[in-house]
Order: C-alpha cells, then sequence, then structure tokens
C-alpha cells in the first residue's frame, strides 16, 4: 500500500480556510461573531470535504446550493471550490443558523473572505419551492439538512427540478437509515448514476451484524423470481450494496431530463 503523505486541507486554495477548517477540526472548538468559543458539534470530515471539494474542482460548477449550513465546514468548503470561476455562486439554506448555530458557520464564510456566498435562513421546505419557481438552476447540491426521510426526499424533490442536467448532488450521513432509503429511491431514477461515495471506516459491530444477516437474505432473493423478492422483501435487501449502505457521503451525477411517467413507482 501506497502511504498517504497528504497534510489534512491542503486542497483547499485559500490560507484562511485551510486554517480555519484545519484548527476547528484539532481543536474541536469554533467562535461566534461576537467571539463565543463554542464546541464543534457538527461538520463535514476532512475526507469528505477532500472528495466534495474535488468533485467540484473536476467539473464545470458553478452554481451551487447545500442544505444545512451549521459551523460552516462544508460552506467554507464549496466556497473555495468555486472562487475564481467567474459568476459562481452559493447558497446555504438553514433556518437556525442565527438561533442554534450561533451565526458560527456564516461568520467563518466571511473570516475566510469569501464573497460569493448567501445566507438563506428559512425552513428548506419554504424556501427551495421558492427558488424552483423563480426558475433557479444549480451545477450542485450538497442534501444534508433535517434527517427524516420525509424531509430528505422533500429536498432532493425540488432540487432535482433545479440541477441541470450533468450536475452533482451529494448526500451527507447516508449510513443513517431515513437518508439511505432516500438514496436507495433517487438510484432509480433513470435519470441519477451514483459516481462516488466516502467509506464509513471501520464498520461498528452493529453494522457488520447487519452487514452478514442482509448478504445472506439477498443471496436468498437471487433465487426468486424479482416480481417475488421484491413483495416478500424490503429493497435493503434485494438491491443491497455494501458500499451504498455504509458511505458517509454518496455522490449521484444527473444524467438526462426527469421523463418518469405518471405510474412510475420503484420497488426502494
Amino acid at each position: 500500500m501506497t502511504p498517504d503523505n497528504r497534510t489534512p486541507w491542503d486542497f483547499l486554495a485559500s490560507r484562511k480556510a485551510r486554517n480555519l477548517l484545519s484548527n476547528a477540526a484539532s481543536t474541536g472548538k469554533v467562535e461566534s461573531s461576537d467571539g463565543e468559543t463554542r464546541k464543534l458539534e457538527a461538520g463535514l470530515a476532512e475526507a469528505e470535504c477532500r472528495f466534495i471539494h474535488r468533485m467540484i474542482r473536476k467539473n464545470p460548477i458553478r452554481h451551487t446550493l447545500e442544505v444545512g449550513c451549521a459551523h460552516g465546514v462544508s460552506t467554507v468548503t464549496i466556497c473555495d471550490a468555486i472562487q475564481n470561476r467567474q459568476g459562481s455562486f452559493h447558497r446555504a439554506i438553514d433556518i437556525e443558523q442565527s438561533g442554534h448555530w450561533r451565526g458560527i458557520g456564516a461568520a467563518n464564510v466571511n473570516r475566510c473572505g469569501f464573497r460569493n456566498f448567501e445566507l438563506l435562513e428559512e425552513d428548506s421546505a419554504h424556501c427551495l419551492p421558492r427558488l424552483a419557481h423563480k426558475g433557479e438552476t444549480l451545477d450542485f447540491a450538497l442534501i444534508d439538512g433535517w434527517h427524516s426521510f420525509d424531509h430528505a426526499l422533500m429536498d432532493f424533490f425540488y432540487i432535482n427540478r433545479m440541477l441541470k442536467t450533468g450536475g452533482i448532488l451529494v448526500f451527507d450521513d447516508a449510513a443513517n437509515l431515513s437518508i439511505n432509503k432516500v438514496i436507495r429511491y433517487v438510484e432509480k431514477y433513470p435519470c441519477y448514476e451514483i459516481i462516488g461515495h466516502v467509506p464509513r471506516r471501520p464498520w461498528s459491530r452493529r453494522r457488520k451484524i447487519a452487514h452478514t444477516g442482509r448478504l445472506i437474505a439477498h443471496s436468498i432473493s437471487r433465487v426468486l423470481p424479482r416480481a417475488v423478492s421484491e413483495n416478500l422483501m424490503d429493497a435493503v435487501v434485494t438491491d443491497y450494496n455494501p458500499q451504498r449502505e455504509n458511505a458517509t457521503l454518496v455522490a449521484f451525477r444527473k444524467t438526462g431530463e426527469d421523463k418518469r411517467d405518471f405510474w412510475w413507482c420503484p420497488h426502494f
């Protein structure tokens, strides 16, 4: 195995961004706009940010959006990735930014000197339909907001309407049961394909047991007619994918227009 000699956060172009996120990750502390030190409660890991940054840099992405800003780790990463691209702009939707998160995410973006950024402090259930109705378009989106199945699916529903063909969609916390179910649903769309993921390491004992059980059930499902297995078993068994099921991030590319018919209803 080739040693990994990369310096953490070295993929960020901005020195201010590198220093800010490296310090937050190493100390577990962040600072509010009024100078109060608080615990880093939420934020993507360095490997996840590296993955997103590379995805954006490898593609002609200019207009980006994320649901969920929190302490701004992913927000700073995305702003750094699109900086210096003409007409680039990033929006973050977070109804709790000034409340629970004490404005830290937006403050960190400002500390890094990024100006191609707008915070929308609203419920995504209200904000996303308005943006879609206005005809906004996206090249990239990160879904990392409220983690219940219905909220995450709602975020996807409207983002799908705005995401351009060729655009990239990323789900965070992909191993979460509710988010994973949304991912299995999106995977069935004829106009989306999985293009990458960040693995969770190591697997927990509970996940190892679940993995073994699902592999056995998946093997049984394969000897049954598809129509029978889909009526008897959940898609987590019939379409079991160990990489997807134990990933922290999963990325999709939109490959075409959404042309599903009136009766479209996949087994997921």
